[in-house]
């Protein structure tokens, strides 16, 4: 899922997660402009996780009950499979940037899959969620 340096801003200079690019599950160029106006979650996931099944069914339920208001979520694969680093010296600048908007409690790594950035509509990211969250109690502040 990484990108081309070239496709992306440097994360201390981005004003929001519109700047940004990467690629798709299918492999193709995906520009976080096309989401201008939204509020949006972005979340790392993995199938193989114990917090797969709550944090996937409580997705769903959010983005059906607010997707008609401009909610949505993009999810990055980073299991052991690792289709987007999201820590260490390969990660993509797009969770640079958001560690650096949103930074984590006594460390600003990720802890685990399923840790959820909710960026307003500016592409500003707002509130960081652990993955013991539940994404259900997200709603309060989508709204």
């Amino acid at each position: 899922m990484a990108s081309t340096a070239s496709t992306n801003p440097d994360p201390k200079e981005a004003k929001s997660i519109f700047e940004f690019a990467a690629e798709d599950i299918n492999g193709k160029p995906f520009s976080f402009q096309t989401l201008e106006g939204k509020v949006v979650m972005i979340v790392n996931t993995a199938g193989q996780c114990g917090l797969a099944q709550r944090n996937f069914t409580e997705m769903v339920e959010l983005h059906d009950k607010y997707k008609d208001q401009g909610f949505e979520i993009v999810a990055f694969p980073s299991n052991s499979f690792n289709q987007i680093a999201v820590n260490g010296s390969d990660t993509h600048p797009l969770y640079t940037y958001l560690k650096g908007a949103s930074p984590g409690w006594l460390t600003n790594s990720l802890k685990w899959n399923f840790t959820k950035f909710l960026c307003d509509r500016t592409g500003v990211p707002r509130k960081r969620f652990g993955p013991q969250e539940a994404p259900s109690t997200m709603a309060t502040d989508i709204e």
